[in-house]
């Protein structure tokens, strides 16, 4: 289970990423990509 629980985790930080790009929120993307 932790290798699936490390794998929502990557794409949780991938969503919240692609989210700040769609938005062009640049201090939301630095602390999705930090």
């Amino acid at each position: 289970m932790k290798r699936r629980d490390a794998l929502i985790r990557v794409i949780d930080a991938l969503h919240a990423e692609i989210a700040a790009l769609k938005s062009n929120d640049v201090a939301s993307l630095e602390r999705a990509t930090a």
